[in-house]
């Protein structure tokens, strides 16, 4: 019987996340120059991160100095008002193309 891994969350921008750092928003998905794979900017909502949006002098989203982190996808944790919602929560909910963020209450 194979197994199937569960997909990475939808990835938006704007999106409220938590990664390791902290809570924060979405502000950049994609390619970098500084390391190979997809990469995801977020701006966080304290000044616990690395960076401006910026590396190594190519800007990628723009915030304050210290709140901008870059995470891999499997970092990221989606927020449901203020409770992270886990990966499996994610795949079973048809929600691909919209901002969970914007979603109600899932109570």
């Amino acid at each position: 019987m194979a197994t199937t891994a569960t997909p990475p969350p939808i990835l938006q921008l704007n999106t409220r996340v938590v990664v390791s750092a902290g809570p924060g928003v979405i502000s950049f998905v994609g390619q970098t120059s500084f390391a190979t794979g997809k990469w995801v900017g977020v701006t966080l909502d304290d000044f616990n991160g690395k960076n401006d949006g910026s590396v190594a002098g190519r800007r990628y989203f723009t915030c304050e100095e210290g709140k901008g982190v870059f995470v891999r996808s499997s970092q990221v944790r989606l927020l449901v008002g203020d409770q992270p919602l886990d990966r499996a929560e994610v795949s079973t909910r048809a929600w691909a193309g919209t901002s969970l963020s914007s979603r109600p209450s899932l109570g």
